[in-house]
């Protein structure tokens, strides 16, 4: 039986479904995190994002042979571009911070996101987000702030590459929402030309891997596919403003992973910090 063609089919849509769509792709790419922490640093992030990459295409490969070069036929040829470079620096300068800084650091510096987000979607594509969605994404930001304690934080590059994936990452998800392609084509194009982008830096960088390092490898590149096109479903479902507060949650997640594998403690800032961020996100679900 011939797989059906999801290239230009609409994806079902509304808060909910962006909603699921959404806590789906962070379970995975949580995941995918703490596997690259465990790795620890041993190769440069650009040869892991590239391998992260290589693994990607072996698993669309069936749909690069069914539709041949008709699955990067794209009325947004540059849009597609600055998108995927904007998400090699950020997925590159997020590899590096998991390795070289606190999980929970890296995770909840990446949750400033939402606020820029919702400020980038009302300058760039003129949503308008209503005075909750202001309010709940105001105050899960200040969990983040409560949960980082900007007095005692000590600026190193783990810190700098994580400010710089939120930043990058947040600009790629708003070049995703101007494109009229399919979360398909949207995923055939990032991963082709993220591993092209990524060949020549990783090549020159390249660390020999060993042997039982790979199964990590593969987990990485598959976990980090799947929540790609997770991430993509969700923002075709919903809107930012909507989406954004709920992206406080993988927090938690993040801070009981670094706990429960890292031994990185639990401070009572940021459990202070992640009542702040659920009630945050609990409150725009009730409006």
């Amino acid at each position: 039986m011939t797989a059906p063609d999801t290239t230009h089919a609409t994806p079902a849509q509304g808060p909910g479904i962006g909603a699921a769509w959404l806590l789906t792709d962070m379970v995975l790419m949580l995941g995918m995190t703490v596997t690259v922490k465990l790795l620890g640093g041993a190769y440069p992030a650009v040869q892991l994002v590239f391998i992260r990459c290589l693994i990607g295409l072996l698993l669309i490969l069936p749909v690069l042979l069914r539709q041949g070069r008709s699955a990067l036929r794209t009325r947004q040829p540059w849009l597609q571009m600055l998108r995927v470079t904007l998400n090699v620096g950020a997925v590159t300068a997020n590899f590096h911070a998991v390795t070289h800084a606190p999980l929970a650091t890296v995770n909840t510096i990446g949750f400033a996101r939402p606020a820029v987000l919702v400020l980038l979607a009302m300058l760039v594509l003129g949503e308008r987000p209503g005075a909750a969605r202001w309010a709940a994404t105001a105050i899960g930001f200040l969990g983040v702030l409560v949960v980082l304690d900007p007095r005692d934080m000590a600026v190193d590059d783990g810190l700098l590459a994580a400010v710089a994936a939120m930043i990058l990452g947040s600009a790629a998800v708003i070049t995703m929402r101007r494109s009229t392609e399919g979360p398909m084509a949207l995923m055939v194009w990032y991963t082709v030309a993220m591993s092209a982008m990524t060949a020549v830096p990783a090549f020159l960088l390249w660390v020999p891997v060993r042997g039982e390092d790979w199964p990590m490898l593969l987990l990485v590149g598959t976990l980090a596919q799947l929540g790609q096109y997770c991430f993509i479903r969700a923002h075709r479902a919903a809107d930012v403003a909507t989406l954004a507060p709920l992206g406080y949650l993988s927090l938690v997640l993040s801070a009981a992973a670094g706990w429960l594998i890292f031994a990185e403690p639990i401070t009572g800032s940021t459990l202070a910090g992640a009542a702040i961020i659920v009630a945050s996100t609990w409150w725009l679900r009730r409006r």
